[in-house]
């Protein structure tokens, strides 16, 4: 028992000691607590069993680590914990922070046993312990979150980045954001240009998998190149470009697309990707937001560049 002046002191203590330990987890090897299990008296010895809540401060380490991450997708990398589950855990989520630094968010949930699955899996492990019920309603939470990228597994490329722009700008990274929004319009545009020309799809489907920069990019250009004047240089080799290109100047405002979507997050992607942009953090927010709607308008509701079946009356037209 402590007397009133003296109270404040065990709190000191508990948070030096978590201070501690997020600094080194092995530099506080136990905290021995005697819990009376009979207890104590005149005529008969109690009985006690101790306790190490050494425990305990690793749920305050990974209590942070998991506030740290929902804020921004990312963790302090000094952080461990002497539990060898909360630690994987951690592990995990610091490669899963490097994939969003690196911009490379798809291979979070490709394949089989994806990151994703594995942290989700881990979670689901570390719930059993017993003393981490204090955390447990954020870890569920936590979960819901991360189950929204599995659920992108089957989706399409191009809404598989739309989805994942849309989450990092969320969390500020607003680089990030663009950059993926702009590889989501290259998926689009190559997704739909196979609608258009066989020769393009083979293409497509050889490459795909070792060159989906080049394709995607070169689908961009060739719908670009055909409203602004300027000659598409047949980088992949497509043997009906020059037919695709008067097929698309057809297509109700795919001259808009283009220029509004295309050419837009092209350029406001350079100048975000430069270290002296000038833009304001509100200007780049909104433009992000407005730059988001027209691609949920132009690809998704409107699906512009989706190839239209000929209808009867078309067709009566065609050979009148």
């Amino acid at each position: 028992d402590l007397t009133h002046g003296f109270r404040h002191i065990p709190i000191l203590a508990i948070i030096d000691l978590v201070i501690q330990n997020f600094k080194k987890t092995n530099k506080i090897e136990k905290i021995l607590f005697a819990k009376e299990i009979i207890k104590h008296t005149k005529k008969s010895q109690g009985e006690y069993e101790i306790v190490d809540l050494k425990g305990y401060l690793d749920i305050a380490n990974i209590s942070f680590v998991l506030s740290s991450f929902e804020n921004n997708y990312t963790i302090s990398n000094h952080i461990k914990t002497a539990d060898k589950d909360f630690q994987e855990l951690i592990n995990m989520l610091s490669r899963f922070s490097e994939h969003i630094m690196a911009n490379s968010l798809i291979n979070l949930f490709k394949g089989q046993n994806s990151l994703v699955e594995k942290i989700l899996n881990a979670i689901e492990s570390i719930k059993k312990h017993e003393k981490i019920s204090p955390l447990l309603t954020k870890l569920e939470a936590f979960q819901e979150h991360l189950k929204l990228f599995v659920d992108l597994k089957e989706k399409r490329e191009d809404i598989q980045l739309f989805e994942l722009a849309k989450l990092v700008n969320k969390k500020g990274y607003y680089l990030n954001a663009i950059t993926l929004l702009d590889e989501a319009i290259g998926w689009y545009c190559a997704h739909s240009l196979c609608q258009y020309s066989i020769d393009f799809k083979e293409i497509f489907k050889k490459q795909i998998d070792n060159y989906s920069y080049k394709i995607t990019s070169n689908a961009k250009n060739i719908i670009k190149f055909t409203f602004d004047s300027r000659e598409y240089h047949n980088e992949l080799g497509v043997k009906d470009s020059s037919e695709i290109q008067e097929t698309l100047k057809n297509i109700k405002d795919c001259e808009k697309f283009s220029r509004n979507l295309i050419v837009e997050v092209a350029n406001n992607r350079n100048d975000l990707a430069h270290a002296n942009n000038q833009k304001k953090l509100n200007d780049v927010k909104n433009m992000l937001e407005k730059l988001f709607g027209r691609f949920q308008t132009y690809c998704i509701d409107k699906d512009i560049l989706r190839k239209k079946e000929s209808s009867i009356d078309d067709l009566k037209a065609f050979f009148a």
